[in-house]
C-alpha cells in the first residue's frame, strides 16, 4: 500500500495541483516512468525556483531533468513552449507583442480548444489548460514595454479553463447566444433571403426555364406572382437579420473567451459572404425588372407584316414580367397561318396578324397562350 501523499512540495513546500494519470505517463522518460508505480496521487510542484516537478506518496517525486519537454514554469529559455498543444513558444509571443501591442495567440488557442482540439493533459507538464500561462506571457510582454497589462486568465490565472469538459464550460460562461451560432446564424439568414429573393422572381425566371426544357408552365407564374410581395417581404427580414449577426449583434463572451477577440478572417469570411449574397438577393429580387434587357425585348417582328391579312388582338391576364412576353411571342410564331406577333406587357395584349389567305383560327391561338399558363380571351 503506497504512503500517504504528501502535504507539500518536498523541495518548496508549495501544496501543488494534481495532475491526471495520463500526464506524467505521456511527459517523463523511460527511466523515471519506471518509477510510477511507486508514486500515488500525484501533484504539480509550479513554483519556478523548485526542481521538483511532481511528487506524491512514497517517493521524493521527479524532477525536471525527468522529463522529456522542458517545463515552461521552470525555465528561462525564451524557446520553450508555454502552449504545448499548439507549440507556441515564449519567444514568439513576445515578439508579436512587440510589433503590434497585442498577441493573437490566446484567441487561437481557445478557438482551437473549443473545437475539441487540445491535448492538455498529455502534452502540458500541468496537466491542464496553459492559456493562464499564456496571458502572463502576454501581460509580462506588454509591461515590458510599457503598455496596458493583457487580461489574464485561465487555468492557473482566473477565468474559465479553455480544457475544462463542456459541462463546466457552460457553467463558466455568461448566458446567451453562443458567437459562433450567431455567426452561423448570420450567414443561414443571408442563405434564406437569396432562396426568398429566388422564389420572389419566380413569376418570371421559372416559366421561361420550364417552357426552356419543354415542359408546362400552366399556372405557375400566376402562383409565383400571388405571393411575391410576401418573399420580397421575407427577402428584406433575412438579410436584415444576416446583417445584424453578423455586424452589429456584440456577443456575450466570457473572459478570455475566443468570441472576445474574434478571429480577423472568419470575421472577414463572414462579412464577403454576406456582401455576395446581398449582390445576388438583389439581383434576383429585381429580374422581372431587366429581363426584357437581357432577352432583347421586341415590340415585333424585324420582317413587316404583308400587305394584306387579318389581325386579332387578345387580351391576355397573367403576364407578371417581360419575360412572359417575350415567350408568348416566340410561342405564337409557331401557330400556323402566324405571319406577324406583337405581345406587349404594358398593355397585357398580344396583336397577331395572319398571313394572306391564311385561316384565322381564335380557338387555336387560344390555346396556344393558355398551355403558357396564361389566362387569354380574344377581342370581337
Amino acid at each position: 500500500m503506497s504512503e500517504t501523499p504528501p502535504a507539500a512540495c518536498p523541495g518548496c513546500g508549495d501544496k501543488g495541483r494534481q495532475v491526471p494519470d495520463v500526464t506524467p505517463r505521456s511527459l517523463l522518460d523511460d527511466e523515471a516512468r519506471a518509477r510510477l508505480d511507486q508514486v500515488s496521487d500525484l501533484r504539480f510542484c509550479r513554483r519556478g525556483d523548485c526542481g521538483v516537478v511532481y511528487f506524491g506518496g512514497g517517493s521524493l517525486g521527479f524532477r525536471t531533468k525527468d522529463l522529456r519537454v522542458p517545463v515552461f514554469q521552470k525555465s528561462h529559455d525564451p524557446e520553450r513552449f508555454v502552449c504545448y498543444c499548439f507549440e507556441h513558444t515564449v519567444a514568439v509571443i513576445r515578439d508579436e507583442v512587440r510589433r503590434t501591442g497585442r498577441s493573437a495567440v490566446p484567441d487561437l488557442i481557445a478557438t482551437q480548444c473549443k473545437l475539441g482540439r487540445d491535448r492538455c493533459d498529455e502534452t502540458n507538464p500541468q496537466g491542464a489548460c496553459c492559456l493562464g500561462n499564456v496571458r502572463q506571457v502576454v501581460k509580462a510582454a506588454a509591461a515590458a514595454l510599457g503598455k496596458a497589462p493583457a487580461r489574464s486568465g485561465g487555468a492557473d490565472g482566473g477565468g474559465p479553463d479553455c480544457c475544462a469538459p463542456a459541462t463546466a464550460r457552460v457553467e463558466s460562461e455568461p448566458a446567451g447566444l453562443d458567437p459562433r451560432k450567431a455567426r452561423r446564424i448570420g450567414l443561414w439568414s443571408a442563405g434564406g433571403a437569396l432562396v426568398a429573393a429566388l422564389l420572389s422572381s419566380a413569376c418570371c425566371w421559372l416559366p421561361l426555364a420550364l417552357i426552356g426544357v419543354g415542359a408546362s408552365a400552366a399556372g405557375v407564374a400566376g402562383f409565383f406572382e400571388a405571393y411575391r410581395g410576401w418573399f420580397l417581404g421575407a427577402t428584406v427580414l433575412l438579410l436584415g437579420a444576416g446583417f445584424y449577426f453578423v455586424y452589429f449583434r456584440k456577443p456575450r463572451c466570457a473572459p478570455g473567451e475566443a468570441c472576445e477577440v474574434p478571429n480577423p478572417r472568419l470575421q472577414r469570411f463572414n462579412r464577403v459572404t454576406l456582401w455576395l449574397a446581398t449582390v445576388f438577393v438583389a439581383a434576383f429580387a429585381a429580374f422581372p425588372t431587366y429581363v426584357g434587357v437581357l432577352l432583347g425585348s421586341r415590340t415585333g417582328d424585324a420582317v413587316a407584316a404583308p400587305a394584306e391579312g387579318v389581325t386579332r388582338i387578345y387580351v391576355i391576364e397573367g403576364m407578371t414580367c417581360v419575360g412572359c412576353a417575350e415567350h408568348l411571342r416566340d410561342a405564337l410564331r409557331g401557330v400556323s397561318g402566324v405571319a406577324v406577333v406583337d405581345v406587349s406587357y404594358a398593355e397585357r395584349r398580344a396583336t397577331v396578324t395572319f398571313g394572306s389567305g391564311a385561316r384565322v383560327d381564335d380557338a387555336v391561338v387560344l390555346a396556344a397562350i393558355a398551355a403558357l399558363g396564361y389566362r387569354p380571351t380574344a377581342q370581337p
